[in-house]
């Protein structure tokens, strides 16, 4: 069984490694939780966007999140 645990703005447990972080944006340089392995997901800003442009964006996290999934599960 796989755990994904999504922390929005830092507010989750830093004492263990993780199999993967996904970040947003920083390039790799915020290395502030502990993993195997690193992604940075660069995705527009959803903030003040009419509903059809963060539609998308949903779409396409959560195709990322899928494609992860599928590549990390046993």
């Amino acid at each position: 069984m796989a755990v994904v645990v999504v922390a929005w703005g830092g507010r989750a447990d830093r004492g263990g490694a993780w199999d993967v972080v996904i970040t947003r944006g920083c390039g790799g340089t915020c290395r502030g939780f502990q993993g195997k392995a690193y992604e940075d997901w660069q995705f527009e800003d959803p903030t003040g966007q009419p509903v059809p442009v963060v539609r998308a964006i949903v779409a396409d996290v959560e195709a990322r999140v899928l494609d992860l999934l599928a590549r990390i599960a046993p």
